[in-house]
């Protein structure tokens, strides 16, 4: 008796989503990996300063919907101030900011910073540092694995959702 989950008709039905969802996943994997050497290059250069959040950028959310779905649809961006090892004052926004401010006016933030060019600046935390690639990575991951499991999911799909080719 032929089983019925591996008749050959779901891994057919799943190539396409297989290859789709790998094929996203080591694109964001590869610009994951490319953004950790970015920031490996740039920590391994940087210096370190003490900066203080001089006041909170805030920026609509270009989205409608996000009004209803998100809450304020209003994003806050902290803007640091810190001086260079030679003394220069320099600010920055943030990359990443949230819906909730995370810090307040005046409070100390720990800055890495280019000594070459000082507005190339982050504030010191994981988050800070680190957000960006860790999200690439981590939906790179999902979207891999999604595209190994494709060929074993589609075959036991339920009949009324199956087209029989």
């Amino acid at each position: 008796m032929k089983n019925p989950r591996f008749d050959g008709k779901g891994f057919r039905r799943a190539g396409f989503f297989s290859i789709f969802f790998r094929g996203i996943g080591i694109a964001l994997l590869a610009g994951g990996a490319i953004y950790v050497f970015i920031i490996l290059s740039f920590t391994g250069r940087a210096a370190h300063a003490e900066g203080r959040i001089v006041k909170m950028d805030t920026v609509r959310n270009a989205a409608p919907f996000m009004d209803q779905v998100a809450g304020s649809g209003v994003i806050y961006y902290p803007v640091v101030r810190f001086k260079t090892q030679d003394g220069k004052a320099v600010d920055f926004r943030a990359a990443s900011g949230s819906q909730r401010p995370t810090y307040s006016v005046g409070d100390k933030v720990p800055v890495l910073y280019d000594p070459n060019n000082p507005k190339d600046s982050r504030i010191n935390t994981v988050w800070g540092v680190w957000g960006a690639p860790l999200i690439l990575l981590g939906i790179g991951a999902v979207f891999l694995i999604l595209g190994f499991l494709a060929p074993f999911g589609f075959g036991n799909m339920p009949k009324r959702l199956r087209r029989d080719d």
